[in-house]
């Protein structure tokens, strides 16, 4: 049997490429009825990024989510008067941008109706399905490869390619310096959690309304040294002695990955975000541990003012690591009393966005306490200034596991022989509306 649509031109332009199945697309309709556009609301999280290449986060403004301005992607599947079963391409919307406009309201182009199809009467013999996944923030892609517009070797890199089936798919890399984070969110159904399928068409003001959830968790790391451990608890100091230092060698975290594939086909579960994660290259999310090194390529500082080039000291924080060898004007002063970010900032608690794989959280650091001894016959890092090098390497299981939507701070207290760590969770903000339905 041919069936009709009410579908304006504009939409037979190539909106609608069906790979699902193959129907007849007409522009005629029932008498009296238009065609009803696709109109969108949003909800948001107070903190929330603009776009992928962005730094930091985005604070709530005057009762504006700078959300608005930067927009979300779309992908949008019609499949007639099936269910959506994560069978299709993505033929009624791929990647449209939506953002805030001036009139109060959710734009894009080119602007989409919903499916009419029609029968005797006023009412349809079928009734046409479509699915919606939004993510946030929008990134430009080429739509054949899925691939970012430009290079970028962090944040959002890829989304589902145009032709391809299945749910939408979003590849994420975390950044671990704090300026450069993303922070990537997923669209849920405002009401209930679950993603919007299988989605009817509604009266003519009724908006589909995404409620945007962060798929990662923000973790902040604060390391200090704890001069009272390396003294003894007789004897606490008020200041550092001159001839120690104590530099990081190398961090191992256990129980969240730097990279993923989130299916934006996630939902909720016992009203807790649960985003569904992958590996990039398909597959479960990997549970193998991240390790983060100083950087030192042959396991010497500069040995007698070598060049500054052997030492690279990315990701962690150039304070905390010996960059320089003893003696030079630049040396970085090492782990002191005040607490600095892990990560190069400036900022202690400044973030990184990590994608939580399930596992409960551990932390090993190895470190070298070095004491300047003119006396002594053996050598420093730099391998030529006397003294005394204690390595210590700790592990230490937390009793928690990082979530998304939630914020983590650690802060690591370093001693002679042993470690101290704390934790903080706070939850990030709930969904705060920001357009009226």
């Amino acid at each position: 049997m041919k069936r009709r649509f009410n579908i304006p031109l504009l939409l037979l332009a190539g909106a609608l490429i069906f790979s699902c199945s193959v129907v007849d697309a007409g522009r005629e309709g029932l008498a009296g009825s238009g065609p009803v556009a696709v109109t969108f609301g949003a909800y948001v999280s107070r903190d929330i990024l603009t776009k992928a290449g962005a730094a930091g986060e985005l604070k709530e403004t005057d009762g504006v989510v700078n959300l608005r301005e930067a927009g979300f992607g779309i992908f949008g599947y019609y499949t007639q008067d099936a269910w959506y079963d994560g069978g299709c391409s993505p033929d009624f919307m791929y990647n449209t941008r939506t953002t805030y406009s001036a009139e109060d309201a959710w734009t894009y182009w080119p602007l989409k109706y919903w499916p009419n199809a029609f029968g005797e009467g006023a009412d349809s013999r079928v009734t046409d399905r479509l699915s919606f996944f939004a993510y946030a923030p929008y990134v430009a892609v080429d739509p054949a490869t899925g691939l970012v517009e430009g290079s970028t070797a962090s944040g959002i890199t890829s989304l589902t390619r145009s032709a391809a089936t299945g749910d939408p798919q979003v590849k994420y890399v975390s950044s671990l310096v704090p300026g450069e984070g993303v922070d990537l969110c997923w669209g849920v159904g405002d009401s209930d959690g679950h993603p919007l399928v299988d989605l009817v068409k509604p009266n003519a003001n009724d908006k589909v309304s995404f409620d945007f959830k962060h798929a990662l968790a923000a973790l902040a790391v604060t390391v200090d040294a704890d001069f009272d451990i390396v003294h003894g608890s007789g004897d606490t100091p008020t200041a550092q002695d001159a001839a120690t230092h104590i530099w990081i060698r190398s961090l191992t975290f256990e129980g969240f990955a730097l990279r993923g594939t989130l299916n934006l086909n996630s939902s909720w579960s016992e009203d807790e975000p649960t985003p569904e994660w992958g590996s990039l290259t398909g597959g479960l999310l990997g549970f193998a541990p991240v390790t983060l090194y100083d950087g030192r390529r042959d396991g010497q500082e500069g040995m007698n003012g070598g060049a500054a080039g052997n030492e690279q000291p990315a990701p962690l924080n150039p304070i905390v690591v010996q960059s320089l060898p003893y003696g030079s004007g630049s040396m970085s002063a090492g782990v002191t009393a005040t607490a600095v970010n892990l990560f190069s900032s400036n900022d202690p608690s400044a973030p990184v966005y990590v994608i939580p794989t399930g596992a409960p959280l551990k932390v090993t650091i190895a470190y070298d306490v070095e004491t300047i001894d003119a006396k002594l016959a053996g050598t420093l890092g730099d391998c030529a200034t006397n003294g005394r090098s204690v390595a210590n390497t700790f592990t230490q299981a937390l009793p928690l596991t990082l979530r998304s939507g939630s914020r983590y701070t650690l802060a690591l207290h370093l001693g002679m022989t042993s470690v101290k760590v704390e934790s903080a969770v706070t939850e990030w903000s709930e969904g705060s509306a920001i357009n009226s339905q």
